[in-house]
């Protein structure tokens, strides 16, 4: 009886009614999706007992040209001296470093591992298990770390070699904790081999090597007093610098559960999201709720307007409101039910088409997941039955003055209150609409440093690790979209993680030596893909063969900080850099006009490309132009090497975007 009444509401008006559905299903995924986000949000890194007494201290340098280099890492000497604070109760840290590991059966180059302190697994442990630290020459791993570097079907008791660190036997195969920003998958404990001059390092201020967490006695974060206090007393000063230690040096505290909120560092280790993002998807999912909300108030008027003659003539006739009513309401369940499986429809092939969804999803929690479920039910249920009764209410039992012969007072006020509603909701939606087109011209003609038009860029899978795929992708390319060269590096437009580092040079000032220089990796095709204007050195560049000499690209703005008065002044100098605690010698084979990493800002900051053959994250290729517009050619040739992609996936390319 009660489908039949359904059904019979969608025979009278069947596109309203199956719009409704439809668009109430879209509302309630995106309520759902977003309230997920949400509780994630709350959940990380608060799953320890005591989150709301840990920090982690970070550093700011100031250097004399009044800029600041940032950094999530404190100088080493800062943890023991941290650790004797009477408002400490705790100090843990940890330090990354890259090495060679070698198995019998495979080498893997530069792997990040992490070697912990024995209080640091006391004070944040990253991963479900509850595990005691691990003791020198052992190492603990994640499936993750197994499967992509050493590939052992049982690890546990397995032995692996680091490159001048020594064998590691593997102690065991831990669960990375879904509620941890930290992504750690191998873990050592820390010695004074593991680090590159160790001994130098105890006593430097002046440089930041270790992540230090500190647990408090309170929940009272260490003061900035303490922090000063303890650069003032421990601190050197550097012979001829022009600044006091407590001029250059400045440490932080950051609460553990807001390290997951991008703070801009180059050096994070946590997996972190912008704030602002953030609270602009809240913002969309409550926009799409109350949008969805007006779209199915006025759906349902449509239906409920189908069936008012009807029970004017019952009501007429003498029935009872009582009797009206649970008619009224016969095709809430049915049209509920219709909701609901919709949802479920279409959140399965969310989760199936993408990613971040599924990831989403499978991180969350059961009760997470049934916690939000329900309360977008409860919120769905009671939309419904409002439109119902709302509008039985309103329009049928309501015996108010009419203003005409259609509409009772309330019902007239109403209808213009839900317009004046709709017209804000549409200049909403027109104003964002605008807004990305405006954003989207701007990027298309705002001057980067490097040509926009006709560029791809695309994020490399694992698959092509070997020269042979890439040379395999290059030609399939070719053939497909008409492109050259692969530029292959470790940034894409927006993309904010580099490296950070000082370069010195044997003719440099000493106002010049406390500068950052952020640092990219590039093939030798990124400066013509790019189109980054040339500015001085011609030749053919080429990745260095020696071990301790890298081959470098240098803006002008590294130039200007340098002090150097010509382009060829630049080519003909050595350069100096400490990576990785390794010293390396550099040598400039061009220098290229600035560009921008991100958005526009008031001058490009100075930056070295760093020429290597080895496999990065991002490739990037230039379209051939035939008969159409650049435009037109840029969107078919994305539409190409998308498809491409998709089609040979499992051959070592994912396409994640195109930059136009």
């Amino acid at each position: 009886m009660i489908m039949k009444e359904y059904l019979d509401d969608i025979k009278m008006s069947p596109v309203s009614a199956l719009l409704a559905v439809v668009i109430s299903a879209f509302g309630f995924v995106c309520a759902f999706l977003v309230l997920l986000l949400f509780l994630q949000d709350q959940r990380t890194d608060r799953f320890n007992a005591d989150y709301d007494r840990l920090y982690r201290i970070e550093t700011r340098f100031t250097v004399p040209g009044g800029d600041a280099i940032r950094s999530a890492r404190v100088p080493l000497p800062l943890a023991d001296v941290l650790q004797r604070a009477p408002q400490v109760e705790a100090v843990g840290f940890a330090y990354r470093f890259f090495s060679d590991i070698q198995t019998a059966d495979r080498r893997v180059p530069r792997v990040e591992l992490f070697a912990v302190s024995p209080e640091f697994l006391g004070l944040i442990n990253p991963f479900q298990q509850a595990i005691t630290p691990p003791r020198e020459n052992e190492i603990y791993i994640t499936p993750e770390f197994n499967r992509r570097y050493l590939g052992f079907e049982t690890p546990v008791g397995k032995a692996v070699q680091l490159a001048g660190k020594g064998v590691f036997i593997i102690k065991g195969v831990v669960q990375p904790q879904p509620a941890s920003s930290l992504a750690m998958q191998a873990m050592v404990a820390f010695s004074p081999s593991l680090m590159e001059e160790y001994y130098a390092r105890r006593g430097d201020w002046y440089s930041t090597q270790v992540y230090a967490f500190a647990r408090m006695q309170t929940r009272a974060p260490p003061d900035d007093v303490l922090l000063r206090e303890i650069v003032r007393r421990h601190a050197p000063q550097l012979p001829g610098a022009p600044f006091t230690p407590s001029q250059f040096i400045h440490f932080s505290a950051r609460p553990i559960d807001a390290m997951h909120y991008d703070g801009g560092y180059v050096d994070e280790i946590a997996t972190v999201i912008s704030r602002p993002l953030l609270y602009t998807l809240y913002g969309a999912g409550a926009f799409v709720l109350v949008t969805t909300l007006i779209n199915f108030f006025n759906l349902n008027g449509i239906l409920h307007a189908a069936k008012r003659k009807e029970l004017y003539i019952r009501r007429a006739l003498g029935a009872a409101d009582s009797q009206l009513l649970r008619d009224s309401l016969a095709s809430l369940l049915p049209q509920l039910l219709s909701i609901v499986m919709v949802s479920a429809l279409l959140l399965l092939w969310l989760t199936a088409a993408s990613q971040q969804v599924a990831a989403l999803l499978l991180t969350q929690p059961s009760t997470s997941i049934a916690a939000a479920f329900g309360l977008v039910t409860i919120v769905l249920v009671a939309i419904v039955l409002c439109s119902h009764l709302s509008y039985f209410f309103l329009f049928v039992l309501c015996r108010g003055g009419a203003v005409n012969r259609y509409e009772t007072v309330v019902a007239w006020y109403t209808n213009r209150a839900t317009l004046m509603l709709q017209l804000f909701v549409s200049g909403g939606i027109i104003a964002a609409w605008a807004g990305v087109v405006a954003q989207y011209h701007y990027v298309r003609t705002a001057d980067f440093g490097y040509r926009v038009n006709g560029l791809l860029t695309f994020e490399l899978n694992e698959a092509l690790a070997a020269t042979g795929a890439l040379a395999w992708l290059k030609e399939a390319l070719r053939r497909e979209v008409g492109s050259g060269d692969i530029a292959l590096s470790s940034w894409r437009p927006f993309d904010m993680s580099r490296s950070s580092l000082t370069v010195r040079h044997a003719r440099q000032q000493r106002q010049q030596a406390f500068t950052a220089t952020a640092a990219l990796y590039a093939n030798r095709h990124f400066a013509d893909v790019w189109g980054l204007e040339t500015l001085g050195g011609s030749g053919a560049l080429t990745a260095s063969q020696a071990p301790d000499v890298l081959h470098v690209i240098a803006t002008r703005a590294f130039v200007r900080q340098m002090g150097f008065a010509s382009w060829d002044e630049v080519l003909s100098a050595p350069f100096y850099a400490k990576i990785d605690d390794k010293r390396f010698t550099l040598r400039v084979q061009r220098v290229v006009d600035d560009f921008y990493l991100g958005d526009l800002g008031a001058e490009p900051q100075p930056l070295l490309l760093f020429i290597t053959d080895d496999r990065q994250q991002y490739g990037a290729l230039r379209v051939a132009r035939g008969q159409r517009g650049p435009d037109e050619t840029g969107q078919a040739g994305a539409g190409k090497a998308t498809a491409f992609s998709r089609r040979h996936a499992d051959r070592g390319v994912a396409a994640r975007g195109a930059f136009p």
